[in-house]
This record gives structure tokens, sequence and C-alpha cells, in this order.
């Protein structure tokens, strides 16, 4: 793993540890690529989020790291934008014949909802993620989801 993944599993790591930080702690669900993710609530206005992306294959996870700030937040939903990166194993990457590199650049741009009052820690969230990809290919994928924050 890069030394940014590690910092950063590292830090959420620590922070379950904190019973102040607990409650910035959340779990998602994305609908494209079966991702899951850990985030963690730096402030009010800016969250990160460690992706797991499977494609449908345990062998074949590709980590996702993203740094997003809400642009607009009330009581019941947000609007966020964010930038991140998308880390592959690449083979021949350093002397141990294969490491983790950094194969995409992404956007997430999306919002998140609480539908429910009573369940106001679950919410729903629809996010577009314009990708850059290798050779400067671009994609958009777009996504819908469960999260829930502790």
């Amino acid at each position: 793993m890069t030394r940014t993944i590690r910092i950063f599993v590292l830090v959420m790591l620590t922070s379950f540890l904190s019973s102040n930080a607990f409650s910035q702690i959340g779990v998602s669900y994305y609908s494209s690529y079966s991702k899951l993710g850990v985030s963690y609530d730096f402030s009010n206005k800016v969250w990160g989020e460690f992706r797991l992306n499977s494609n449908g294959e345990l062998s074949n996870l590709s980590p996702e790291l993203v740094i997003c700030k809400n642009f607009i937040r009330s009581e019941n939903y947000s609007i966020y934008v964010g930038v991140g990166g998308v880390f592959n194993r690449v083979i021949g990457y350093n002397l141990n014949g294969y490491g983790y590199a950094i194969s995409a650049i992404v956007t997430p741009i999306g919002i998140q909802f609480s539908p429910l009052e009573k369940l106001d820690k679950l919410s729903l969230h629809l996010e577009l993620l314009p990708t850059i990809g290798e050779y400067w290919q671009t994609f958009a994928f777009t996504s819908w989801g469960l999260r829930y924050k502790f």
C-alpha cells in the first residue's frame, strides 16, 4: 500500500478509539461496482472517505480515497463536491515486483439526504463521479446508495 493509504487507515482506526470522534464515523454502500466506504467528518463542511471497489470480484479490489466539502448543508440534506484518487495494483511498480499507484483521478459530486426523521443517522445518497483515467480518458459514473453515521 502507498503511504497515503496507510496514513488514512491509521487515522480511521485511531478515530474509532476516541468516543468524541466515533460520532463522526460513517459507513456507506454505493450501487456502482459494489463499492463500500468508511467516512470521517473532519468538520461540518469537510469529510473524507476510504472506498473499496470490488467490481464484483474480491480478488480485484481497487481502493479509492476522496476528500469532500459540503457546499450546502441543512438538517436533512447536504450537497457536496470532492476530489480523490483510485489506487490500483501495478506490476513492476517497485522492487517487490508490484505496488499501488494512482490510476484515476475522481471528482465526486453528490447529494445525501435523510428522508426519515426517526432514522436521522441513515441517509440516501446520489452521486455523479467524473473520472480521469489512464491516457486522459474521461468517464462519468453514477450511483445511489446508503450511508449510516454512528
